[in-house]
């Protein structure tokens, strides 16, 4: 299930964003592009089995690279993570994954700490709860 959403988060940003790499997972390196890498974080696996209920993080690394202009790459940063904000709030969850009602919240943006000069980059917490849809029929 949860490499459902990121799947579907991948496409619906890539769509979005056709100037920025974005990837599910992570290799050691650090990008030097635009880009945002998807990630699984900790999630409650147990519940999910026994009640088709879901409670699962992500974290999603936004990456801006200037070697010539930090502050551009700043800029650029910060225009990555409003895409990404507005995406996740504009997104249909019935889109990402069909049959569920999810409910994302976008918990909290870490800087990196200017850790990885040129490349400036933050991630953002975000947690999905939902449930399966029951059959109507």
């Amino acid at each position: 299930m949860w490499l459902e959403i990121l799947r579907g988060w991948r496409d619906g940003l890539a769509g979005a964003m056709p100037d920025t790499q974005v990837s599910v997972g992570a290799d050691a390196q650090v990008p030097e592009c635009r880009a945002i890498q998807l990630l699984r974080g900790p999630g409650d696996d147990s519940r999910f089995k026994r009640e088709n209920v879901l409670e699962q993080r992500f974290w999603i690394e936004c990456w801006a690279y200037d070697k010539a202009a930090p502050e551009k790459a700043y800029a650029d940063l910060d225009a990555i993570e409003q895409a990404v904000r507005d995406y996740l709030t504009g997104c249909s969850a019935a889109a990402v994954v069909p049959g569920w009602d999810l409910i994302v919240t976008l918990e909290g943006v870490e800087p990196d700490g200017d850790q990885f000069r040129p490349s400036v980059g933050s991630r953002m917490t975000v947690l999905v709860k939902g449930r399966k849809q029951r059959n109507t029929n």
